[in-house]
């Protein structure tokens, strides 16, 4: 089942591999590609760029955005929390590059 998959992606990233980021953003971006709903998928990806933004990788945080974008696709399947969820991200990412 990839909702169960997705779990223990994220687990491994979180517990197994917090201290080591390649690892674990490796694994949340497993985790997010197989979850199949929307909310974590956002949730993650919101995760694993704060990550990238402790690390000041800015340039991997807007890499991760770019790929959250892209399993989300068509922007209209989103709720409307999931969408402010997403321009929240983005507008941070923003003000961090610019």
């Amino acid at each position: 089942d990839d909702m169960l998959n997705a779990f223990l992606y994220r687990i491994k990233a979180v517990y197994l591999y917090s201290e080591d980021i390649d690892n674990c953003a490796r694994y949340y971006k497993k985790a997010m590609k197989l979850v199949p709903s929307y909310d974590l998928k956002i949730a993650w990806g919101s995760d694993l760029i704060d990550l990238y933004v402790e690390d000041t990788d800015y340039d991997q945080a807007g890499n991760t955005l770019q790929l959250l974008k892209d399993l989300i696709g068509d922007e209209d399947n989103l709720s409307l929390s999931e969408k402010n969820n997403l321009n929240f991200i983005e507008s941070k990412i923003n003000q961090l590059i610019n």
